[in-house]
């Protein structure tokens, strides 16, 4: 058992990979969807603890996230937070200045910071 949780292994817990469990990482490396859907749990009110079931929009926005760096897209989403996305704060996010057309690249963390000390 590791932090109380018996479904995490502990550091330096010896796996043995057989032939099955090698296709299951190749599948999840190669089908975003498939690996959400099949180990991503959320817990809701009517059923408790189940395996999410994606939209398509958020199939979208994760097959959109995994793309190759080299035709890599910009990903915009207007959505509300209930939806099931999340972002890291060090994310990056371009703004573009209306007045002049200047384009600034800052993280998601420093742009909610700038927007809360100017509604202060």
């Amino acid at each position: 058992m590791y932090m109380g949780n018996n479904a995490l292994r502990k550091a330096g817990e010896q796996v043995e990979y057989n032939d099955e469990l090698i296709q299951e990482y190749i599948k999840c490396k190669e089908d975003i969807i498939y690996f959400a859907e099949k180990y991503f749990s959320i817990v809701s009110i009517d059923k408790g603890k189940h395996l999410i079931k994606l939209y398509d929009f958020q199939k979208k926005i994760l097959k959109a996230c995994q793309e190759t760096p080299e035709n890599k897209q910009s990903i915009i989403c207007k959505i509300a937070r209930q939806y099931g996305k999340c972002f890291l704060g060090d994310s990056k996010i371009k703004i573009r200045n209306k007045k002049t057309g200047e384009i600034k690249e800052i993280s998601i963390e420093d742009f909610y910071t700038k927007i809360k000390n100017e509604k202060k």
